[in-house]
């Protein structure tokens, strides 16, 4: 037996407690409710599965290959760390580039 329960966001952002910001609990939530399929919630998976970053450089820090970026080459910088991630795996940005909330990665 199996019992199945429709999330809707409110759902999602709540049972997602405290392992993601807001801003990155509601991108999640829109990133599934936008697949065809439907998903089964695993909270556990889901924390397995994504981190969340304040910013590209944090982003690189975390999984580059320890190449290191000139000072003040910030846009240049996303850009390349953008196109590198691109090759790699899915990532959510929430925000606009001049105000970044955060920054999805799904881990690879």
């Amino acid at each position: 037996m199996s019992v199945v329960k429709t999330m809707n966001e409110h759902d999602f952002i709540n049972a997602m407690g405290d392992d993601f910001s807001y801003s990155g609990s509601k991108a999640l939530f829109q990133y599934y409710d936008d697949m065809e399929e439907p998903v089964e919630f695993d909270r556990v998976a889901i924390r397995s599965d994504w981190a969340e970053y304040d910013s590209y450089e944090e982003i690189w820090n975390d999984k580059g290959n320890g190449t290191q970026f000139i000072e003040g080459e910030e846009l240049a910088i996303d850009w390349n760390i953008r196109l590198w991630l691109e090759n790699r795996t899915t990532y959510l940005q929430v925000g606009d580039d001049e105000a970044i909330e955060t920054i999805l990665v799904q881990e690879f």
